[in-house]
């Protein structure tokens, strides 16, 4: 009987060892699944946020591609507006001062001013640049190579055709009178005739006529009333 009932305590503590044996072994095999699960689960969440964020980081480099590529195509656009701006100034510059350079080149003009040689035996002439062909500028360049005193004004002056000749009209003021009939007779002679040459030759006209004040000019060597040629 003691046989017996031994037996029988050792069988039940083997069937519950096993028993226990058995539900450790089931834990553990749970614990394992989950554990693998958990694992492929980290590892697939891994690769995908790896997936989107490489997806993001290519779409972001192709993004910056393209804005590189708008700038660097905005900075050439840019350049080439800057350059040809720049070729416009330059041709407006350079048009400029062709315009300017003609301009001027049309406005200068040169005349001969006759006047008397030292010893007073004949006219000689100087090619003498003016601005522009006025009457103003020719009396003028006539004062200044002693033809007549820098004072003397003229009044009026007009070109127009007369019995089918150019003909110069020439009105002085009082001073000019003043000052021819303070010359002598020769003197006097290169005075007229070096307004006459030079006026004549400027204008291109066929013969002039001076008066003072609208009156015939008398100097009291000799009267002028009529045109005169070149001398």
């Amino acid at each position: 009987m003691i046989v017996l009932f031994y037996n029988r305590n050792i069988s039940l503590i083997n069937e519950e060892s096993m028993g226990r044996c058995g539900n450790m072994k089931k834990r553990i095999f749970i614990i394992t699944i989950l554990s693998i699960a958990m694992l492929t689960a980290c590892n697939e969440s891994g690769k995908t946020n790896d997936i989107s964020k490489n997806g993001q980081d290519k779409k972001q480099a192709e993004k910056l591609e393209i804005n590189t590529k708008k700038n660097s195509g905005r900075e050439e656009e840019e350049k080439e507006e800057k350059e040809t701006q720049d070729n416009d100034t330059t041709s407006e510059s350079d048009e400029n001062k062709e315009s300017k350079s003609e301009t001027e080149t049309k406005k200068d003009v040169t005349i001969s001013v006759f006047y008397s040689n030292d010893d007073a035996t004949a006219f000689t002439a100087d090619m003498v640049k003016i601005k522009e062909l006025t009457p103003e500028n020719v009396l003028n360049a006539l004062a200044d190579k002693g033809v007549i005193d820098k004072d003397i004004k003229i009044n009026k002056f007009e070109v127009s055709e007369v019995d089918g000749m150019q003909s110069i009209n020439i009105d002085f003021d009082q001073k000019f009178k003043e000052y021819i009939m303070s010359c002598g007779s020769t003197q006097e002679y290169y005075v007229v005739g070096g307004i006459c040459n030079t006026f004549i030759k400027a204008y291109r006209a066929d013969r002039i006529k001076i008066t003072v004040d609208g009156n015939c000019l008398e100097t009291g060597h000799n009267d002028y009333p009529d045109y005169m040629f070149e001398f």
